[in-house]
């Protein structure tokens, strides 16, 4: 199922309208990711009212981590991810509960070992009993490139 442009225009000015955040922290392309995987055309779908609960909970300023490359350099995209979630993490001094992660870019150059190889890094990054929530959703604007952000609890 795709949705037609107006209706996803709309949608997307509704979502950064509701969504709790604070202007100056959060990034409107991170809010524009987080709104993409609530599509139903997102890979999978995540469900809005789940997500704007745990961002209700983590308050107006989630720590965030977005890095864009090419997709022949996932290595280097996941590994800034990697170090900046690790970094986040022994400042926190605390494993955050819960983090998102939303891999945006061309539908047609997903591929699964790509899925595989963000959940295994990702995963590596953060303590295991972190719950890991991803989503994909495409993005034409990222024709030959591939975002990876990474949303979680900024306070302990």
């Amino acid at each position: 199922m795709t949705m037609n442009m107006h209706r996803r225009q709309w949608l997307q000015m509704l979502g950064l309208a509701c969504v709790p955040h604070a202007q100056n922290h959060v990034t409107r392309q991170v809010h524009e990711d987080l709104l993409a995987v609530t599509e139903p055309d997102a890979m999978p779908a995540m469900d809005w009212g789940d997500m704007t609960r745990m961002l209700e909970d983590w308050g107006p300023s989630p720590w965030h981590c977005s890095v864009t490359g090419r997709h022949g350099d996932l290595g280097t995209i996941l590994a800034d991810c990697r170090h900046a979630v690790e970094r986040h993490q022994r400042a926190l001094g605390t494993t955050p509960t819960t983090a998102l992660v939303v891999v945006r870019g061309n539908g047609a150059a997903f591929r699964l070992a790509d899925f595989v190889e963000i959940h295994t890094t990702i995963s590596s990054a953060v303590n295991a009993s972190t719950e890991l929530r991803f989503g994909a959703a495409h993005d034409p604007a990222l024709a030959e490139a591939l975002r990876v952000t990474v949303v979680m609890d900024a306070s302990a």
